[in-house]
């Protein structure tokens, strides 16, 4: 699976938006960890209803067994 920091720009596929990376999570690298406040998350939620540049296809999980 492909891993990039979050935050970091966009790099995976060509897009005319700027966008950064949120999420592309690997078990081999750290990231934060711990209580996030409500709001974020609900933004999240708000951000993630219009997204772009969305990829399909089926991978091993890293973090469990699936």
């Amino acid at each position: 699976m492909t891993y990039f920091p979050d935050l970091t720009r966009y790099s995976y596929d060509e897009s005319d938006q700027e966008m950064l990376n949120v999420g592309w999570l690997a078990p081999r690298h750290d990231y934060r960890k711990g209580i996030v406040d409500e709001r974020v998350v609900d933004a999240l939620r708000v951000l993630s209803a219009a997204y772009e540049n969305q990829m399909r296809g089926v991978h091993h999980c890293g973090f469990c067994d699936t």
